[in-house]
């Protein structure tokens, strides 16, 4: 048995103390409680937060998604949201107008989650950013849904699909992310896979072409994690680093190199980056989760998304800490707002706030008790 088979087993447990279990959207947020109930919280128009606001567009506080149980994973994506049921089926609600609900419908929206189509055995939930969605089956395949302008769905064709299909990935996937018209693979081997829009390298084939089928990232071995930003990609390597490659103007790179080369089509080494336990990437900006329970991140700071103080609209080409974190579980990017979880159980929210995407409260909610964070706190709160 090999060394790299023995690291991914490995990382498969480590992976459940990262699972997605909160997430952020373009404008919205989701967490799962410990009762496997969902609360929501951001913009509204939608539905993507699971209820009727009317006439409210813009919620600042949590509530609870009616009408879905024993969820064990959220995912908020562009004006939609879905979650990931302990009985492996997958439920969405919020905009369909791609078809990104998967239910067989095109068009409008709903406040009501709603079971997406012909899926069982799923594992892992992606789709961020987009119209497109993403679904791992606990036999290593990978299905898609909705928007394929770019062939983000990964089947080889150009159109959009309101029921899922599956994508032509290789045997063995075990872990899979969304990007902005671009998704990704991560495979037993270590290796990973990329298809859909490609303008800025973001598939990482040496190209700037795009590809409708899975194609291999040039020069990667021994990944365990990866993560899908806005115009960039990221892999997290079993030695502790991460790669970055695609839109880099930014610095979501994280290579110290200038903004005037404004994308590299192959992967590059995050400097001054080591001990990494997990990776996410928002729409802009990076974000790393380091061993020694930091937090890290790179790129734009357009909306104080970096966490760390420096002004509003800088950017950062290499890693800059978080400020006032420590011994973080998990973390998660939104398109411009970062989220982090302490043992503690509260998550920490910092970036844009625009449409109160994360909540005002600063203080315990008792009446909150079955959820897993019974707290909010901001880091660097925005006029």
């Amino acid at each position: 048995m090999n060394r790299l088979f023995l690291t991914l087993v490995a990382l498969s447990l480590v992976a459940l103390l990262h699972a997605q279990k909160f997430a952020g959207g373009i404008d919205h947020t989701l967490a799962v409680c410990s009762d496997g109930t969902v609360m929501a919280w951001g913009e509204n128009i939608y539905g993507q937060l699971g209820y009727d606001s009317a006439p409210a567009t813009y919620v600042t506080l949590p509530a609870t998604v009616p009408g879905l149980a024993n969820a064990v994973a959220v995912n908020a994506g562009n004006r939609f949201s879905m979650a990931l049921r302990g009985d492996g089926t997958v439920w969405s609600w919020g905009s369909n107008y791609e078809g990104e609900l998967g239910n067989g419908t095109v068009g409008g929206s709903t406040f009501i989650p709603g079971q997406v189509n012909g899926l069982s055995g799923i594992t892992a939930i992606a789709g961020d950013c987009t119209a497109h969605a993403l679904a791992l089956k606990n036999d290593g395949t990978v299905w898609s849904w909705g928007r394929n302008y770019e062939g983000e769905l990964g089947n080889g064709g150009g159109a959009s699909t309101n029921v899922p299909v599956q994508a032509g990935t290789p045997t063995g996937i075990i872990a899979i992310a969304g990007g902005n018209y671009h998704s990704m693979a991560l495979r037993n081997d270590g290796t990973v896979y990329t298809w859909g829009d490609n303008q800025y390298g973001q598939l990482g084939d040496g190209t700037n072409l795009p590809s409708g089928l899975p194609t291999a990232v040039l020069g990667l071995s021994g990944i365990v994690a990866i993560a899908a930003g806005g115009y960039h990609s990221l892999a997290l390597k079993n030695d502790g680093t991460v790669y970055g490659w695609g839109y880099r103007s930014y610095g979501q790179l994280g290579d110290a190199v200038d903004s005037l080369v404004l994308y590299t089509p192959s992967p590059v080494m995050v400097m001054d980056l080591t001990g990494v336990a997990a990776i996410s990437a928002g729409g802009f900006y990076s974000m790393a989760l380091k061993t020694d329970g930091t937090v890290w991140t790179w790129g734009s700071n357009s909306h104080g998304e970096l966490g760390n103080g420096s002004p509003v609209g800088s950017r950062s080409f290499i890693p800059v800490q978080v400020n006032d974190l420590s011994g973080v579980l998990n973390t998660a990017a939104g398109f411009q707002h970062g989220l982090a979880m302490t043992p503690d159980g509260v998550l920490h929210a910092w970036g844009n706030d625009l449409q109160g995407r994360w909540a005002t409260e600063t203080t315990v909610w008792t009446a909150m008790s079955p959820c897993f964070h019974p707290a909010f706190a901001h880091l660097i709160p925005l006029p």
